[in-house]
Order: C-alpha cells, then structure tokens, then sequence
C-alpha cells in the first residue's frame, strides 16, 4: 500500500495542494530516493547478522506509521521539510523492504515455486487494493491531507502481524 500511495497520491498531494511545481517535487523525490541507496545494503547486513529481519521489519513498519502520518499535518511548501518526510518515510520503506525479501527467501526453498509466484503477485495486488481503498476514504474525507492518515492506519495491521512471525534469529 505504501509504494502505490507514494506512486498515486503524493505527486499529487505536493504539487496541487502543498504548491512545489513538478521540479522541486524532483528534487523532494530524489532526496527521499537517498534513503534506499544508502541504507538497503547496511540494512540487509545488520539483519543477517546481529538483529534479525523480525525486528527490523517492525521498527520498518512503525518508522512508515509515524511518517506517512506526519504527511496529513505538514503543509508548510519547503523543500527542505518535505525531503526530510520523504526520507523518513523512505528509511521505513528501506527496513521493510529488504527484511521482507529476506525473511520470505530464507524461509522457502526452491520447490516452493508457488509461494513466490504468489509472494510476487501481492505487490500488484496491493496496488489495485491501495487505489480502491483511498479513493473510498477521498469520498468522505475532505481534507485530501488526511489521506495518509488512512494509508498510515492501514499498515498498523502490518507492525502487529510482524510479531507473529518466526524470528530469524
């Protein structure tokens, strides 16, 4: 749900309702691409050897939690507090993301050719379900803002399941 609602709906949000013309939203979105090249590598590392994706993967989705929320109550048109959001948001996306693939390959094996064709599809699937789910929530909301409150309360399932899972280490 993340990345569609970064794909769909913020562009959007920051240029029509915040007020950045496409080219400072470039430069917003390439300071928030930052995080993934600094930090997936690290990341994987530190979760393969010292902490476990478990953790990581939690403290991943309450970081996204925390940030995709701030987005609703910032309307301030600076680059610089938009970058930051951005960033943030993104380094909760980094945890998230490489502690998932992680933890899913090392629990599958080679025969297990249909859970990763399924593993593969969900992000698809969570596109199509994230576009249908904030286009309900923009019928009653006023405020487009308030959207990634909506987005921000749909991955708090997300935090709890991770709990729930085998830890790696």
């Amino acid at each position: 749900v993340f990345f569609m609602m970064m794909v769909v709906y913020t562009p959007l949000f920051l240029t029509k309702h915040i007020g950045f013309s496409w080219a400072e939203f470039g430069i917003i979105m390439f300071f928030a691409q930052l995080a993934y090249v600094v930090l997936e590598y690290p990341i994987g590392l530190i979760a393969d050897r010292y902490i476990g994706e478990k953790e990581m993967m939690g403290i991943g989705f309450l970081i996204l939690i925390i940030s995709t929320s701030w987005m609703s109550f910032v309307s301030v048109a600076s680059i610089l507090v938009w970058s930051i959001i951005m960033f943030t948001t993104r380094v909760g996306a980094s945890l998230v993301e490489v502690t998932t693939e992680s933890y899913f390959f090392k629990q599958t094996k080679s025969s297990d050719a249909q859970i990763i064709s399924f593993f593969r599809v969900t992000r698809p699937l969570a596109y199509i379900f994230g576009a249908l789910a904030g286009s309900l929530a923009l019928l009653y909301i006023q405020e487009f803002g308030l959207i990634y409150i909506v987005f921000a309360a749909l991955m708090i399932p997300a935090m709890f399941f991770t709990l729930n899972i085998e830890d790696s280490k």
